[in-house]
């Protein structure tokens, strides 16, 4: 789940630092919902992940390009250089896929049973 999160929030990251906790959540749930999806079948938890990162991530990036100030809000948090974002990045991955980690075992336990 970590490299899926990471997988998204890196590019995200590196082109606004701000988009690691709004636009990167949601579209990192959502990626590790459909990998989900994609090992263990359909269901509803696979399914309600998937949804949930959409909606917020959607939601989050339409309202950061369609707002002004809020889209020169987070270009002034821009403070750290690019490169010096990725590990900020992993981090906060991390943290996404920790989240995210008791769909997987509930998962698991269903398939196990």
């Amino acid at each position: 789940l970590w490299a899926i999160a990471t997988a998204v929030v890196i590019p995200l990251t590196i082109y606004r630092q701000a988009y690691s906790f709004s636009v990167g959540y949601g579209f990192s749930v959502m990626a590790m919902g459909l990998c989900m999806f994609q090992v263990f079948g359909g269901g509803p938890l696979p399914m309600a992940a998937i949804f949930y990162g959409l909606r917020l991530g959607t939601f989050l990036m339409v309202r950061n390009i369609t707002i002004k100030e809020k889209a020169e809000a987070n270009k002034s948090r821009d403070k750290l250089p690019r490169l010096k974002r990725i590990p900020f990045a992993t981090n906060i991955s991390l943290f996404y896929a920790f989240l995210v980690t008791p769909i997987l075992y509930a998962l698991r336990s269903a398939k196990n049973n």
